[in-house]
């Protein structure tokens, strides 16, 4: 009989993962001033949106990936309607820059590990700098 334990390796926590998410919004609700970044409204119904997908966690928490929209008016039936997309990508464009897209899609190409500790860390010292301004 084997009396030898198996130690496994603790999986990164999805909890982590939470937490991350949370910070990242609490950050570009602070980028934003707790308003939409398209149309100025502000209410408790904003959303954090992902200009491209994010298909790592380097886009996931990428600051310039993400905007700041209302829930319904701009998010769901705005930038995820396909009669309306091109509209908002034109007003993200004139938010973030007329390249915006071209550089984003560049970054998805990139193929790098992340670690989600120090994305932690980063996203924290991002907060404190702007609650610091």
């Amino acid at each position: 009989m084997n009396n030898s334990r198996v130690i496994k390796k603790p999986k990164k926590s999805k909890s982590l993962k939470k937490q991350c998410d949370a910070l990242l919004r609490e950050l570009c609700l602070l980028r934003a001033q707790n308003k939409s970044e398209l149309s100025g409204k502000s209410d408790e119904t904003l959303q954090v949106h992902h200009i491209v997908g994010k298909p790592n966690l380097f886009l996931r928490y990428l600051l310039d990936n993400c905007i700041v929209l209302t829930a319904g008016g701009e998010h769901f039936y705005g930038v995820h309607n396909p009669n309306r997309e091109e509209h908002y990508r034109s007003l993200i464009k004139s938010v973030r820059g007329e390249d915006i897209y071209k550089r984003l899609e560049q970054y998805k190409q990139l193929h790098t590990k992340s670690d989600i500790f120090l994305i932690k860390f980063y996203l924290e010292q991002e907060i404190k700098k702007l609650k610091n301004t």
